[in-house]
């Protein structure tokens, strides 16, 4: 606080910006304590008037009253305001980058944005895609969240879209093939509803993931893997799995090929 009477205001103080709210208080209780009180007079020193007794009880009222107002008034603007840490995050976050680190990790899950009917931005079809639901983003969301939802659909959109285009590009790098599979290979039929089946075996996507992890790792004398899809099945379904097996580095070792539903399986003598 400097005194600003130089400036041709007397009285008064001023106070630098920044400035807490405390300080406020406290340049207006000095300058309110610096009134000075009534001058006695021979009058009144022994029998003030009923007049100057109110005069200064209410002198004592008003600057109870004003700083109280002033207190109450710092109290109010010193409140921080409200925020939605989870979207104001998105907001500096690279989307296209973030898909494709979860890509190189072989997670293809999608953003969707919550409440009592989901959506997922960017993409039209996400059959077989396992959905993340961005916080801050559901029915029960603060009003600080709500009004970052247009922030959330645009990350989503572009992560979304990245997602899907990084499994179509894994899913075109394995070939096709109209030969027959021997008895000795490994077979792996996926279903329209989504069931995979490994050599007879019922299995789930983390499950898939562990055996391809697995197969591939395995000398090149243990032959390929063949895929087979049942017509009906959605093409995001087809596009998740072939980029599994992709993934997995069986196409770069020559391992992988896809052939069609029901192709015959010949015996190996």
């Amino acid at each position: 606080m400097h005194e600003y009477t130089p400036q041709g205001v007397p009285d008064s103080l001023m106070l630098q910006k920044p400035f807490a709210p405390a300080r406020l208080v406290t340049a207006v209780a000095t300058l309110l304590n610096a009134v000075p009180p009534p001058e006695p007079t021979e009058t009144n020193v022994r029998f003030p008037p009923i007049a100057d007794m109110s005069r200064c009880l209410l002198t004592g009222g008003v600057k109870r009253a004003v700083l109280f107002s002033i207190a109450a008034l710092a109290s109010c603007t010193s409140k921080p305001q409200p925020t939605c840490p989870s979207i104001e995050a998105l907001a500096h976050g690279d989307a296209v980058a973030d898909a494709r680190a979860v890509l190189a990790r072989g997670d293809r899950h999608l953003l969707m944005l919550g409440g009592y009917v989901g959506s997922v931005p960017g993409v039209k079809n996400w059959a077989g895609y396992q959905l993340q639901e961005i916080e801050g983003t559901s029915d029960t969301a603060t009003d600080a969240c709500r009004l970052l939802g247009a922030t959330a659909e645009a990350y989503a959109t572009k992560y979304n879209q990245t997602i899907v285009d990084g499994t179509r590009n894994s899913a075109a790098a394995m070939p096709l093939s109209n030969a027959s599979i021997n008895d000795a290979q490994f077979r792996l039929k996926v279903r329209r509803d989504g069931t995979f089946n490994w050599n007879g075996q019922v299995v789930n996507e983390a499950t898939l993931r562990d055996y391809l992890g697995k197969f591939s790792a395995m000398p090149k004398g243990a032959g390929p893997l063949s895929a087979e899809f049942e017509p009906g099945t959605p093409t995001t379904i087809k596009d998740l799995v072939r980029g599994d097996i992709a993934d997995s580095g069986l196409c770069r070792q020559g391992r992988c090929l896809e052939v069609k539903w029901g192709t015959p399986t010949s015996v190996v003598n």
